[in-house]
């Protein structure tokens, strides 16, 4: 196997993991919701406030800075 197809294969598993962690942290809190209500929440078709409040404005903004800080983490240890 050359190296940059480990490379290319180690991203993408990287990016998968991403994906799926992601998702996990919508799913995942003292409030258990099923998955067809945080997709029709993240869709803006979901008729339970509760469950679509959770998810805007607590979950998902928290997965997405959860995200982006690792991002910006990983970058600074490389180009540091």
């Amino acid at each position: 196997m050359t190296r940059t197809r480990r490379l290319a294969v180690s991203y993408l598993v990287l990016a998968l993991a991403l994906a799926a962690l992601f998702a996990l942290n919508l799913f995942w809190g003292s409030v258990s919701l099923a998955p067809g209500a945080v997709l029709a929440a993240l869709l803006g078709k979901g008729s339970d406030a509760l469950s679509v409040n959770i998810i805007l404005q607590l979950r998902l903004p928290r997965a997405v800075m959860a995200a982006v800080l690792g991002v910006l983490t990983g970058m600074g240890v490389v180009l540091g």
